[in-house]
């Protein structure tokens, strides 16, 4: 089992910051759904508060849609939403608390080709909104199934958090930008091509102390735990050039 192509992942992350209206939002989701082999993906902002949706984007039958609709109080016996609100990804499989109700209402959805070979990412913002990746894909068995969400969770993490901050935006709240210097930049691009600190500093012509006070805080800034991930990230967000597209210019 193998990821997409560095080429394809690279576009969908592009797309995915571009999403200023539903119509959109939907060709995305399916061109994931394609891009990935799903059933089905699904990405909503979910009002917390309210336990209501606000936004969905999904391809999801239409069947499974107006049945939903029809189940009355659905925000309070849908599982899935109610694992939302630990904020951790999680597999379908693994909700065994479900009450009768919850069971119920899975049983159907599983009944109409959603699930059960499910997984959902949350994303929860600094001020509350809340918004959720959700993917199916019912054609392997339990056990591919939570070998694929291994290898790809790395993946849908990274197009979620995009598709959270270009979801708020259209419904009028301003997402955190990511503010990256060009100093922070140059250090994150000479620390993937293998550089220590001091090599970077000298390379630079800064202090060793700066070298790493920068990339703390492009690791802060791109919400990742080490410079590893922050690299990556960066990367894939095109803050660090690709392959042939030049370096970043440096002030002196």
């Amino acid at each position: 089992m193998i990821l997409i192509e560095e080429k394809k992942y690279l576009e969908l992350l592009q797309q995915a910051r571009q999403l200023d209206t539903p119509e959109k939002s939907f060709r995305f989701v399916s061109l994931m759904k394609e891009a990935y082999g799903f059933d089905h993906v699904s990405f909503a902002t979910y009002d917390e508060s309210a336990d209501t949706y606000i936004r969905v984007s999904g391809t999801y039958p239409k069947e499974w849609i107006d049945f939903y609709r029809s189940v009355e109080n659905r925000e309070k016996v849908d599982p899935v939403l109610r694992h939302l609100k630990r904020h951790k990804p999680f597999l379908w499989a693994d909700m065994t608390d479900m009450s009768p109700e919850e069971k119920e209402l899975m049983k159907n959805s599983y009944r109409l080709g959603i699930g059960p070979n499910g997984f959902t990412i949350p994303f929860r913002s600094s001020d509350g909104h809340m918004s959720f990746l959700s993917a199916t894909q019912n054609d392997i068995s339990a056990e591919d199934w939570r070998k694929k969400v291994s290898v790809l969770k790395g993946d849908l993490v990274d197009i979620g958090k995009i598709l959270h901050a270009a979801l708020l935006t259209r419904i009028g709240v301003r997402p955190p930008s990511i503010d990256l210097s060009e100093r922070s930049i140059a250090c994150l691009k000479l620390k993937g091509c293998g550089m220590n600190e001091e090599q970077i500093a000298r390379t630079l012509r800064i202090s060793t102390r700066s070298v790493k006070n920068h990339l703390k805080t492009a690791r802060e800034a791109l919400g990742t735990r080490n410079n590893e991930q922050a690299i990556t990230f960066a990367f894939k967000l095109r803050f660090i050039p690709l392959p042939g597209e030049g370096s970043p210019q440096i002030s002196s």
